[in-house]
C-alpha cells in the first residue's frame, strides 16, 4: 500500500495517492479510480497517469483530432501542420509584382491569369 502511494508522479509534480480504504478495496481503486495508475491512451498507446489522461487526449496526444483553421477538415494533430502548409483554402499572398491580394492557395492559378 505504501509503495502504491509513492508510485505516481503527476504532471503537476504531486507525488502521492491520498486513497484510504480497506486492503480488500485496493484492487478496485487501482483498476477503476486511482489517478496515479498508468493507463494507455486508446489513440497513441502512450502510458499516462489516469488523472492526466483527459488532458493528454485533448491537448498533447499526437493522434487527437484538430480542425484545419482554413478548411475545417479534421486531421490528427501530427498531420495538421503538413496539411496547413498545402491546404487549398489557406490564404496566401499573390506573388505577382504589384499585386498585394491574399488569395486561397487553390485559386491562385486562376487569380494569376
Amino acid at each position: 500500500l505504501e509503495e502504491h502511494r509513492r508510485s505516481g508522479v503527476g504532471v503537476d509534480g504531486e507525488r502521492t495517492c491520498s486513497w484510504r480504504g480497506k486492503v480488500s478495496q485496493l484492487l478496485g481503486h487501482l483498476t477503476e479510480s486511482c489517478g496515479f495508475e498508468p493507463v494507455k491512451c486508446p489513440a497513441c498507446k502512450a502510458s499516462v497517469l489516469r488523472k492526466d489522461a483527459a488532458r493528454h487526449a485533448s491537448e498533447t496526444c499526437a493522434y487527437r483530432k484538430n480542425r484545419c483553421a482554413h478548411c475545417a477538415i479534421a486531421f490528427e494533430a501530427r498531420a495538421l501542420a503538413g496539411h496547413e502548409g498545402s491546404c487549398p483554402e489557406a490564404q496566401i499572398e499573390c506573388p505577382n509584382a504589384g499585386c498585394d491580394e491574399m488569395v486561397a492557395r487553390g485559386s491562385m492559378g486562376e487569380h494569376r491569369r
